[in-house]
């Protein structure tokens, strides 16, 4: 699941999904980091270079 804030990753764990926090949102620095996104990148080209969802 792709979020901007701790909500999104918390609600895509509860569901047993991981998460891909995304900083060109509405997150404050540290935000995704703190809620445990596996993923997180700070642009939309950052989607494209995760390697792990190739």
């Amino acid at each position: 699941m792709t979020g901007d804030r701790r909500h999104d990753v918390i609600g895509a764990h509860a569901c047993g999904i991981k998460a891909l926090g995304v900083y060109y949102g509405f997150a404050k620095e540290g935000e995704l980091e703190e809620a445990g996104a596996e993923y997180i990148v700070n642009e939309v080209k950052g989607i494209l270079d995760l390697e792990e969802l190739k």
